[in-house]
Protein backbone atom coordinates (compact mmCIF):
# COMPACT_ATOMS: atom_id res chain seq x y z
CA UNK A 1 0.00 0.00 0.00
CA UNK A 2 1.62 3.24 -1.16
CA UNK A 3 0.65 6.89 -1.29
CA UNK A 4 0.17 8.40 -4.75
CA UNK A 5 3.42 9.41 -6.53
CA UNK A 6 5.57 7.67 -3.92
CA UNK A 7 7.11 4.79 -5.83
CA UNK A 8 10.82 4.97 -4.97
CA UNK A 9 12.46 1.92 -3.48
CA UNK A 10 12.79 1.73 0.28
CA UNK A 11 16.29 1.24 1.67
CA UNK A 12 17.47 -0.95 4.55
CA UNK A 13 19.36 0.74 7.37
CA UNK A 14 20.30 0.02 10.96
CA UNK A 15 18.54 2.10 13.61
CA UNK A 16 21.98 3.23 14.78
CA UNK A 17 22.61 4.79 11.35
CA UNK A 18 19.55 7.02 11.50
CA UNK A 19 19.47 7.90 15.20
CA UNK A 20 21.44 8.28 18.41
CA UNK A 21 20.55 6.04 21.33
CA UNK A 22 21.18 6.61 25.01
CA UNK A 23 19.53 5.86 28.34
CA UNK A 24 18.68 7.81 31.46
CA UNK A 25 19.27 7.36 35.15
CA UNK A 26 17.73 7.52 38.59
CA UNK A 27 18.69 10.24 41.08
CA UNK A 28 19.43 8.94 44.57
CA UNK A 29 16.23 8.16 46.43
CA UNK A 30 18.04 9.07 49.63
CA UNK A 31 18.36 12.70 48.54
CA UNK A 32 14.99 14.37 49.12
CA UNK A 33 16.27 17.50 47.34
CA UNK A 34 16.49 15.49 44.09
CA UNK A 35 12.77 14.74 43.98
CA UNK A 36 9.52 16.70 43.79
CA UNK A 37 10.70 19.27 41.26
CA UNK A 38 9.17 20.16 37.90
CA UNK A 39 11.23 17.99 35.54
CA UNK A 40 9.24 14.93 34.33
CA UNK A 41 10.93 11.58 35.04
CA UNK A 42 9.63 8.69 32.92
CA UNK A 43 9.76 4.96 33.71
CA UNK A 44 8.85 1.97 31.54
CA UNK A 45 5.43 1.73 33.20
CA UNK A 46 4.38 4.76 31.11
CA UNK A 47 5.60 3.30 27.79
CA UNK A 48 2.64 1.71 26.05
CA UNK A 49 2.54 2.68 22.34
CA UNK A 50 1.49 6.20 23.27
CA UNK A 51 2.48 9.84 23.28
CA UNK A 52 3.67 10.75 26.78
CA UNK A 53 2.33 14.09 28.01
CA UNK A 54 2.91 13.78 31.75
CA UNK A 55 4.92 11.83 34.31
CA UNK A 56 4.07 10.11 37.58
CA UNK A 57 7.24 11.42 39.25
CA UNK A 58 9.25 14.62 38.89
CA UNK A 59 12.86 15.46 39.75
CA UNK A 60 14.62 18.73 40.50
CA UNK A 61 17.33 20.46 38.48
CA UNK A 62 19.81 19.39 41.14
CA UNK A 63 18.64 15.78 40.78
CA UNK A 64 19.21 16.05 37.03
CA UNK A 65 22.69 17.54 37.41
CA UNK A 66 23.80 15.15 40.16
CA UNK A 67 22.78 11.90 38.45
CA UNK A 68 23.05 10.08 35.13
CA UNK A 69 19.56 11.27 34.18
CA UNK A 70 19.39 13.23 30.92
CA UNK A 71 16.81 15.69 29.62
CA UNK A 72 15.42 14.49 26.29
CA UNK A 73 13.55 16.76 23.85
CA UNK A 74 9.98 16.44 22.66
CA UNK A 75 9.81 13.91 19.82
CA UNK A 76 12.32 11.50 21.41
CA UNK A 77 11.27 7.87 21.04
CA UNK A 78 11.44 5.77 24.20
CA UNK A 79 11.76 1.99 24.17
CA UNK A 80 11.46 -0.23 27.24
CA UNK A 81 14.65 -2.30 27.37
CA UNK A 82 13.44 -4.57 30.12
CA UNK A 83 10.43 -5.05 32.29
CA UNK A 84 7.92 -7.62 33.47
CA UNK A 85 5.36 -9.26 31.20
CA UNK A 86 4.89 -7.52 27.85
CA UNK A 87 6.71 -4.30 28.75
CA UNK A 88 10.03 -5.08 27.05
CA UNK A 89 10.08 -3.74 23.48
CA UNK A 90 7.17 -1.34 23.84
CA UNK A 91 7.69 2.19 22.51
CA UNK A 92 6.33 5.67 23.19
CA UNK A 93 7.09 9.14 21.86
CA UNK A 94 7.68 12.14 24.10
CA UNK A 95 5.16 14.94 23.76
CA UNK A 96 7.13 16.89 26.37
CA UNK A 97 10.72 17.41 27.48
CA UNK A 98 11.50 14.69 30.02
CA UNK A 99 14.12 12.59 31.74
CA UNK A 100 13.98 8.79 32.01
CA UNK A 101 15.31 6.00 34.15
CA UNK A 102 17.98 3.58 32.93
CA UNK A 103 15.41 1.02 31.71
CA UNK A 104 14.36 3.31 28.85
CA UNK A 105 16.30 3.61 25.61
CA UNK A 106 15.98 7.16 24.28
CA UNK A 107 16.11 7.25 20.47
CA UNK A 108 16.66 10.66 18.82
CA UNK A 109 16.43 10.60 15.02
CA UNK A 110 18.99 12.34 12.82
CA UNK A 111 18.26 14.94 10.18
CA UNK A 112 16.34 13.53 7.23
CA UNK A 113 14.26 11.20 9.39
CA UNK A 114 10.72 11.66 10.70
CA UNK A 115 10.57 10.68 14.39
CA UNK A 116 6.93 9.67 14.32
CA UNK A 117 7.56 7.42 11.30
CA UNK A 118 10.26 5.55 13.23
CA UNK A 119 8.01 5.39 16.28
CA UNK A 120 5.16 3.75 14.35
CA UNK A 121 7.61 1.44 12.55
CA UNK A 122 8.97 0.24 15.90
CA UNK A 123 5.41 -0.26 17.12
CA UNK A 124 4.83 -2.59 14.17
CA UNK A 125 8.09 -4.44 14.90
CA UNK A 126 7.27 -4.99 18.59
CA UNK A 127 7.18 -8.82 18.50
CA UNK A 128 10.35 -9.11 16.39
CA UNK A 129 12.25 -6.68 18.60
CA UNK A 130 11.32 -8.67 21.71
CA UNK A 131 12.85 -11.75 20.09
CA UNK A 132 16.31 -10.16 19.74
CA UNK A 133 16.61 -9.70 23.52
CA UNK A 134 19.64 -11.14 25.29
CA UNK A 135 19.39 -14.66 26.64
CA UNK A 136 19.38 -15.06 30.39
CA UNK A 137 17.15 -15.26 33.42
CA UNK A 138 15.39 -12.08 32.36
CA UNK A 139 15.62 -11.30 28.67
CA UNK A 140 16.70 -7.71 28.13
CA UNK A 141 17.26 -5.37 25.24
CA UNK A 142 20.35 -3.16 25.05
CA UNK A 143 21.42 -0.05 23.17
CA UNK A 144 23.74 -2.12 20.97
CA UNK A 145 20.97 -4.55 20.03
CA UNK A 146 18.62 -1.69 19.16
CA UNK A 147 21.31 0.09 17.11
CA UNK A 148 21.97 -3.01 15.02
CA UNK A 149 18.28 -3.66 14.26
CA UNK A 150 17.54 -3.10 10.56
CA UNK A 151 14.45 -1.38 9.18
CA UNK A 152 13.24 -0.31 5.72
CA UNK A 153 12.97 3.39 4.96
CA UNK A 154 11.22 5.43 2.25
CA UNK A 155 12.21 9.01 1.48
CA UNK A 156 11.35 11.72 4.01
CA UNK A 157 8.28 12.86 2.07
CA UNK A 158 6.69 9.41 2.25
CA UNK A 159 7.75 8.99 5.88
CA UNK A 160 5.81 12.14 6.78
CA UNK A 161 2.74 11.08 4.80
CA UNK A 162 2.64 7.68 6.50
CA UNK A 163 3.19 9.03 10.00
CA UNK A 164 0.66 11.86 9.51
CA UNK A 165 -1.96 9.40 8.33
CA UNK A 166 -1.39 7.07 11.30
CA UNK A 167 -1.39 10.06 13.67
CA UNK A 168 -5.00 10.74 12.66
CA UNK A 169 -5.92 7.18 13.69
CA UNK A 170 -3.96 7.53 16.95
CA UNK A 171 -5.83 10.71 17.80
CA UNK A 172 -9.16 9.01 17.13
CA UNK A 173 -8.11 6.09 19.34
CA UNK A 174 -7.09 8.49 22.13
CA UNK A 175 -10.43 10.29 21.83
CA UNK A 176 -12.24 6.95 22.10
CA UNK A 177 -10.21 6.01 25.18
CA UNK A 178 -11.16 9.31 26.82
CA UNK A 179 -14.85 8.68 26.03
CA UNK A 180 -14.66 5.28 27.75
CA UNK A 181 -12.74 6.69 30.74
CA UNK A 182 -15.33 9.44 31.15
CA UNK A 183 -18.19 6.94 31.02
CA UNK A 184 -16.43 4.73 33.57
CA UNK A 185 -15.87 7.75 35.82
CA UNK A 186 -19.54 8.71 35.55
CA UNK A 187 -20.58 5.17 36.38
CA UNK A 188 -18.24 4.95 39.38
CA UNK A 189 -19.48 8.28 40.76
CA UNK A 190 -23.15 7.41 40.27
CA UNK A 191 -22.67 3.90 41.64
CA UNK A 192 -21.12 5.25 44.86
CA UNK A 193 -24.00 7.69 45.33
CA UNK A 194 -26.73 5.13 44.58
CA UNK A 195 -25.22 2.41 46.77
CA UNK A 196 -24.64 4.76 49.71
CA UNK A 197 -28.17 6.25 49.59
CA UNK A 198 -26.83 9.71 48.66
CA UNK A 199 -29.07 9.54 45.59
CA UNK A 200 -32.41 7.71 45.71
CA UNK A 201 -35.33 7.21 43.41
CA UNK A 202 -38.16 9.34 44.86
CA UNK A 203 -40.76 6.59 44.85
CA UNK A 204 -38.54 4.37 46.98
CA UNK A 205 -38.40 5.53 50.57
CA UNK A 206 -38.00 2.24 52.43
CA UNK A 207 -35.04 2.05 54.75
CA UNK A 208 -32.14 -0.05 53.53
CA UNK A 209 -31.30 -3.17 55.55
CA UNK A 210 -27.81 -4.05 56.71
CA UNK A 211 -27.02 -7.70 56.10
CA UNK A 212 -23.97 -9.89 55.87
CA UNK A 213 -23.14 -11.20 52.43
CA UNK A 214 -23.53 -14.76 53.72
CA UNK A 215 -27.16 -13.97 54.62
CA UNK A 216 -28.16 -13.19 51.04
CA UNK A 217 -25.93 -15.39 48.87
CA UNK A 218 -24.47 -18.87 48.88
CA UNK A 219 -20.79 -18.95 47.97
CA UNK A 220 -19.16 -21.84 46.16
CA UNK A 221 -15.92 -22.51 44.32
CA UNK A 222 -14.60 -24.81 41.62
CA UNK A 223 -11.95 -27.47 41.82
CA UNK A 224 -8.41 -27.81 40.60
CA UNK A 225 -8.16 -28.67 36.91
CA UNK A 226 -6.03 -31.74 37.70
CA UNK A 227 -9.05 -33.34 39.35
CA UNK A 228 -11.63 -32.67 36.65
CA UNK A 229 -13.52 -35.65 35.31
CA UNK A 230 -13.05 -36.75 31.70
CA UNK A 231 -14.91 -34.48 29.30
CA UNK A 232 -14.99 -31.50 31.64
CA UNK A 233 -13.25 -28.37 30.42
CA UNK A 234 -11.13 -26.44 32.96
CA UNK A 235 -10.96 -22.68 33.21
CA UNK A 236 -7.59 -21.18 34.07
CA UNK A 237 -7.13 -17.96 36.01
CA UNK A 238 -9.36 -16.01 38.31
CA UNK A 239 -11.20 -13.98 35.70
CA UNK A 240 -12.13 -16.58 33.10
CA UNK A 241 -15.29 -18.44 32.22
CA UNK A 242 -16.45 -20.89 29.57
CA UNK A 243 -19.91 -21.62 28.21
CA UNK A 244 -19.26 -24.69 26.05
CA UNK A 245 -18.92 -27.34 28.74
CA UNK A 246 -20.90 -30.53 29.19
CA UNK A 247 -21.24 -30.06 32.92
CA UNK A 248 -20.92 -27.01 35.08
CA UNK A 249 -20.91 -25.91 38.67
CA UNK A 250 -23.70 -23.43 38.13
CA UNK A 251 -26.05 -22.21 35.44
CA UNK A 252 -27.75 -18.85 35.71
CA UNK A 253 -26.84 -15.38 36.95
CA UNK A 254 -23.79 -15.34 39.16
CA UNK A 255 -21.05 -13.04 40.44
CA UNK A 256 -17.47 -14.31 40.57
CA UNK A 257 -14.44 -13.10 42.48
CA UNK A 258 -10.94 -14.49 42.87
CA UNK A 259 -9.89 -16.48 45.92
CA UNK A 260 -6.17 -16.09 45.18
CA UNK A 261 -4.20 -13.61 43.11
CA UNK A 262 -6.66 -11.21 41.48
CA UNK A 263 -9.16 -10.75 44.31
CA UNK A 264 -10.31 -7.24 43.41
CA UNK A 265 -11.86 -7.81 39.96
CA UNK A 266 -15.37 -9.27 40.37
CA UNK A 267 -17.34 -10.07 37.23
CA UNK A 268 -20.96 -10.88 36.43
CA UNK A 269 -22.00 -13.75 34.18
CA UNK A 270 -25.28 -15.27 33.07
CA UNK A 271 -25.12 -18.83 31.73
CA UNK A 272 -23.22 -22.06 32.31
CA UNK A 273 -20.08 -21.44 34.27
CA UNK A 274 -17.25 -23.71 35.30
CA UNK A 275 -14.73 -22.25 37.70
CA UNK A 276 -11.37 -23.40 39.00
CA UNK A 277 -10.54 -23.58 42.68
CA UNK A 278 -9.12 -20.06 42.74
CA UNK A 279 -12.49 -18.51 41.92
CA UNK A 280 -15.61 -18.06 44.06
CA UNK A 281 -19.08 -17.86 42.55
CA UNK A 282 -22.41 -16.98 44.16
CA UNK A 283 -25.95 -18.32 44.24
CA UNK A 284 -28.15 -15.31 45.00
CA UNK A 285 -31.22 -15.64 47.19
CA UNK A 286 -34.53 -13.94 46.43
CA UNK A 287 -33.71 -10.92 48.59
CA UNK A 288 -30.90 -9.70 46.32
CA UNK A 289 -30.54 -9.47 42.55
CA UNK A 290 -27.31 -10.95 41.13
CA UNK A 291 -26.44 -7.91 39.04
CA UNK A 292 -27.12 -5.60 42.00
CA UNK A 293 -24.75 -7.80 44.02
CA UNK A 294 -22.14 -7.34 41.29
CA UNK A 295 -22.39 -3.54 41.57
CA UNK A 296 -22.06 -3.86 45.36
CA UNK A 297 -18.98 -6.07 44.88
CA UNK A 298 -17.46 -3.43 42.55
CA UNK A 299 -17.60 -0.88 45.39
CA UNK A 300 -15.94 -3.10 48.01
CA UNK A 301 -12.22 -2.60 48.66
CA UNK A 302 -11.35 -6.29 48.50
CA UNK A 303 -7.63 -5.79 49.14
CA UNK A 304 -8.65 -4.56 52.60
CA UNK A 305 -9.74 -8.13 53.33
CA UNK A 306 -6.57 -9.76 52.01
CA UNK A 307 -5.59 -12.65 54.31
CA UNK A 308 -2.08 -13.37 53.08
CA UNK A 309 1.28 -11.60 53.17
CA UNK A 310 2.25 -13.04 49.79
CA UNK A 311 -0.28 -13.72 47.04
CA UNK A 312 -3.54 -11.88 47.89
CA UNK A 313 -6.15 -14.32 49.17
CA UNK A 314 -9.76 -14.39 50.35
CA UNK A 315 -11.71 -17.06 52.18
CA UNK A 316 -15.38 -17.95 51.96
CA UNK A 317 -15.93 -17.13 55.64
CA UNK A 318 -14.35 -13.67 55.22
CA UNK A 319 -16.66 -12.79 52.34
CA UNK A 320 -19.72 -14.11 54.16
CA UNK A 321 -19.04 -11.84 57.16
CA UNK A 322 -18.76 -8.59 55.16
CA UNK A 323 -21.66 -6.27 55.95
CA UNK A 324 -23.52 -4.56 53.11
CA UNK A 325 -26.71 -2.50 52.86
CA UNK A 326 -29.48 -3.47 50.47
CA UNK A 327 -32.80 -1.81 49.53
CA UNK A 328 -36.00 -3.52 48.44
CA UNK A 329 -35.82 -5.72 45.34
CA UNK A 330 -37.80 -3.08 43.46
CA UNK A 331 -35.23 -0.38 44.22
CA UNK A 332 -32.42 -2.81 43.47
CA UNK A 333 -33.97 -3.25 40.03
CA UNK A 334 -34.09 0.51 39.47
CA UNK A 335 -30.44 0.92 40.47
CA UNK A 336 -29.37 -2.07 38.40
CA UNK A 337 -31.19 -0.82 35.30
CA UNK A 338 -29.56 2.60 35.61
CA UNK A 339 -26.02 1.31 36.02
CA UNK A 340 -26.44 -1.44 33.44
CA UNK A 341 -27.41 1.17 30.82
CA UNK A 342 -24.01 2.83 31.37
CA UNK A 343 -22.29 -0.56 31.21
CA UNK A 344 -23.92 -1.22 27.85
CA UNK A 345 -22.70 2.14 26.57
CA UNK A 346 -19.17 1.40 27.81
CA UNK A 347 -19.29 -1.99 26.09
CA UNK A 348 -20.45 -0.39 22.84
CA UNK A 349 -17.70 2.24 22.93
CA UNK A 350 -15.11 -0.43 23.84
CA UNK A 351 -16.08 -2.46 20.77
CA UNK A 352 -15.66 0.66 18.64
CA UNK A 353 -12.22 1.21 20.20
CA UNK A 354 -11.22 -2.33 19.29
CA UNK A 355 -12.32 -1.72 15.69
CA UNK A 356 -10.12 1.37 15.54
CA UNK A 357 -7.17 -0.62 16.92
CA UNK A 358 -7.78 -3.35 14.34
CA UNK A 359 -7.82 -0.68 11.64
CA UNK A 360 -4.49 0.66 12.86
CA UNK A 361 -2.98 -2.83 12.97
CA UNK A 362 -4.06 -3.34 9.35
CA UNK A 363 -2.36 -0.15 8.20
CA UNK A 364 0.77 -0.90 10.23
CA UNK A 365 1.09 -4.19 8.37
CA UNK A 366 0.40 -2.70 4.93
CA UNK A 367 2.03 0.74 4.94
CA UNK A 368 5.49 -0.53 5.92
CA UNK A 369 7.86 -2.84 4.08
Amino acid sequence: MRFHKNNKEWVRKKIGEISSISSGGTPSRGKYEFWGGNIPWITTSLIDFNEIQRAEEYITKEGLNQSSAKLFPKGTILMAMYGQGKTRGKVAILGIEATTNQACAAIKVKQGMDARFLYTYLEKEYDRIRNIANDGGQQNLSASLIKSYKISLPNLNEQVKISSFLLLIDRRINTQIKIIEELQSQKNSLSKKLLSCQVRFLEHIEKWKEVKIGDVVKIGSGKDYKHLAEGEVPVFGTGGYMTSVDSCLYEGETVCIGRKGTIDKPFYYNGKIWTVDTLFFTHSYKSILPRFLFYVFEQINWLKFNEASGVPSLSKSTIEKIAIKIPSVKEQQKITTTLFAIDQKIDLESKHLELLKQQKRYFLQNLFI
